[in-house]
């Protein structure tokens, strides 16, 4: 990097950012190396190394190309807080965050705790933990009806408030892990028995045994890709993803997905509704919605960026980077305006646009103004 950095992401330089953990995909690889060719020192986060490699040498993984790697206790915000700030409790770095949906509860609390930037504790948490999301949409008309099942004899009663088919799923679980369709009362009591004796997450942190049973939304599923900044969420547009036939795990993503105008008006706005009910004051955003004959329905908000490649996709097409606009609202940046507010769906002006705007050099993000 040039001494004088002039891009839209100049306000990197000389910013110390740590990371708790990470998500196993090349773009959130590829965002730390960028952060860093603009001056931004990395601290990375790790309860342990072996979710990432394998058993192999970690110097052999990507995350290991960081300013400094930190043993923490990532399931633990008194941990991380501890581990990134001096003898009195003052913060030794500008930002931390996480792309990670098993720690960025943890992260969250302990930004708050050190006064540094985050997407708001309450916000992080309803976000995480399906059934408080579901309570913050009480009302709202893309809301599903629900309940959350903490013992066997409130199966019966929380079938008949939801009807069948429905769906069962651990309420603070991941990339779709321990979602079951079920479509008789006998398979919901099965998903039950099953999903109750999970006692422990992927990353082994406790669990209670509880499990959310939802309304079953017949339609297509799409996820939003948003950012929120200054008070204001902008939207880069809707992803389509293909699922699988039982486990509804996502095998396929395409962006951006050509909705008609009056559909991602009615998608973009459930959305924005559904932020501003949890509270979520700034970072990305990856909501999944299912697009149903009576409107869209709210499946899941995830407080950070999409897995895969998707960012990858909605940096093609837009012209910004994501994952750079991401760390710099979490070093304390401010966003004044985003080029592509009013989302995705008129494709083939908006990449036409892009495109043209990449051809000549002028990228869509010299419109992003942050640290001044």
């Amino acid at each position: 990097m040039s001494a004088a950095d002039t891009s839209p992401y100049g306000g990197f330089a000389g910013k110390r950012l740590a990371l708790v953990e990470s998500m196993l995909h090349a773009a959130f690889y590829d965002g730390i190396q960028a952060a860093r060719a603009h001056g931004a020192e990395i601290w990375l986060l790790l309860r342990g190394e072996d979710w990432y490699t394998g058993g192999r040498p970690f110097r052999e993984h990507p995350l290991s190309d960081v300013d400094r790697v930190l043993h923490v206790d990532t399931h633990d915000w008194r941990a991380i807080a501890a581990a990134l700030s001096d003898g009195s409790g003052a913060p030794l770095v500008d930002g931390v965050m996480s792309f990670s949906d098993y720690h960025t509860e943890a992260t969250a609390r302990a930004a708050e705790h050190l006064g540094l930037p985050s997407q708001g504790l309450d916000a992080v948490r309803a976000a995480n933990h399906k059934h408080l999301l579901r309570a913050a949409l009480d009302g709202d008309p893309a809301n599903l009806r629900w309940r959350l099942v903490t013992a066997e004899s409130e199966l019966e009663e929380a079938l008949v408030h939801v009807g069948l088919p429905c769906i069962a799923k651990p309420p603070s679980e991941a990339i779709s892990y321990g979602v079951r369709k079920c479509a008789t009362a006998a398979e919901a009591a099965a998903a039950w028995h099953e999903l109750s004796a999970v006692r422990k997450s992927l990353r082994g942190q406790p669990r209670p045994g509880h499990v959310l049973f939802e309304e079953y939304a017949s339609g297509f599923e799409v996820s939003v890709e948003s950012m929120t900044a200054g008070g204001k969420t902008h939207f880069f547009g809707a992803t389509s993803k293909d699922l699988h036939r039982t486990t509804l795990l996502e095998e396929g993503h395409s962006f951006p997905l050509a909705l008609d105008g009056d559909t991602w008006d009615e998608v973009r706005g459930c959305v924005e509704r559904a932020l501003k009910a949890i509270g979520y004051r700034q970072g990305p955003a990856h909501t999944e919605v299912m697009v149903t004959a009576d409107g869209p329905r709210i499946v899941e908000v995830n407080p950070r960026l999409p897995a895969h490649m998707i960012s990858t996709m909605v940096s093609d097409v837009c012209g910004t980077d994501p994952h750079l606009d991401a760390k710099l609202l979490a070093l304390g940046g401010g966003a004044v305006a985003w080029a592509w507010g009013e989302g995705m769906h008129r494709v083939r002006e908006r990449t036409a646009a892009a495109t043209a705007q990449r051809a000549s050099g002028v990228s869509i993000a010299s419109r992003l103004h942050l640290f001044g």
